[in-house]
């Protein structure tokens, strides 16, 4: 699956260069050397330039969805990751219409928001799991699983970090928890796989079968200097 993410995302990319590179030549360099585009604040030049910043947005776009594929691709695609993206996306895609009509399509001013709150938003999204992550189907756990220093990632080893994963998963009356899956997940996917672990180290109460429960796990560490 990870390698099917990362061909679209580099189709999406390869695409997006493509639409940009091929259009100039064959598209907009003919039809602006038409003699009846529309005049706007005295002349053509606003309207090609409008036209020119159209065209490529969609390739800003498109390396925007490239970007949020290829993290996906990699398992790191968080929702803080996500509104990053989004909001980089947004605020390249407001410098089309600043840069080529010298501010004069007032586009830009719209995308600068989008693409700021966007990234404000980010971090307030960083560690809040969702608010009945704690409940559901915590009352059903006789013991959760126990970390060890053996289970630190190689990766975190003697670094500073700070996460948490949210991860989905079913009771089927065995006592363990089935089909886990990745709600929301560390940086790079760093401790993504040890939550799986530690959750299937956790014992529940024999008999009881549930649909969608929550599991979160924390984890942080402070370098010593």
């Amino acid at each position: 699956m990870a390698t099917l993410l990362y061909v679209a995302g580099l189709l999406a990319i390869s695409l997006g260069v493509a639409h940009s590179v091929l259009g100039e030549r064959y598209i907009l360099v003919r039809l602006f050397r038409r003699d009846d585009l529309p005049h706007l604040f005295g002349g053509p030049q606003f309207t090609i330039r409008t036209l020119r910043f159209a065209w490529h947005l969609t390739t800003v776009a498109w390396f925007g969805f490239g970007a949020l594929l290829l993290h996906a691709g990699r398992g790191d695609l968080t929702v803080p990751g996500m509104l990053k993206v989004v909001g980089i996306t947004f605020i390249a895609s407001g410098l089309l219409p600043l840069l080529f009509t010298r501010g004069k399509h007032w586009a830009w001013l719209v995308m600068f928001a989008i693409g700021g709150l966007a990234l404000w938003g980010a971090p307030a999204n960083a560690q809040q799991p969702p608010p009945e992550a704690v409940a559901t189907c915590m009352e059903h756990m006789i013991a959760d699983g126990r970390m060890t220093g053996r289970d630190i990632p190689d990766k975190a080893r003697g670094r500073e970090y700070s996460e948490l994963v949210t991860v989905r998963y079913d009771l089927d009356g065995s006592g363990k928890a089935v089909n886990p899956r990745i709600v929301q997940g560390s940086t790079r996917g760093i401790f993504d796989p040890i939550t799986i672990e530690l959750l299937g180290r956790a014992r529940f109460e024999p008999g009881v079968t549930a649909k969608d429960c929550l599991y979160v796990r924390t984890y942080s560490a402070v370098r010593r200097r």
